[in-house]
């Protein structure tokens, strides 16, 4: 972990940086608490994160391993099927988001399948 907690990409452990190296994977963030260490990795092409994890998850010292285990809250997109077109809900958070945003602000938009886009609202907490 000293090495992620140095912006550095490869650790000197050879089973972690092997799965570094063998999928592409670069450090997005680090993350040091009193009783514990986080690192979040992110993958350069589609990769099959659950596989993954499962890879490193056997490694000694390391305590979780899946996919968009992300500590805390932020940004977000969800999108649901509807009969006519696809509904996108775009969403800021801020305040706290190591325990989970504290505001949050969102915006929705309809996408027809024949690509038309149709700004719906746009609600929530004021934006900073």
């Amino acid at each position: 972990m000293n090495a992620w907690k140095n912006g550095q990409r490869l650790t000197g452990d050879d089973q972690i940086d092997s799965l570094m190296e063998t999928y592409n994977l670069d450090l997005d963030r680090y993350y040091h608490w009193p009783t514990a260490h986080a690192a979040v990795l992110y993958a350069q092409k589609a990769t099959n994160i659950f596989a993954l994890g499962k890879k490193f998850k056997p490694i000694d010292g390391v305590i979780y391993a899946k996919p968009n285990g992300a500590v805390g809250d932020g940004d977000d997109i969800k999108v649901s099927i509807e009969q006519d077109y696809l509904m996108y809900e775009f969403s800021e958070g801020w305040g706290d988001c190591p325990a989970g945003s504290t505001h949050r602000h969102y915006w929705l938009f309809h996408v027809k399948f024949d690509g038309t886009v149709k700004f719906i609202s746009s609600y929530g907490d004021p934006l900073p």
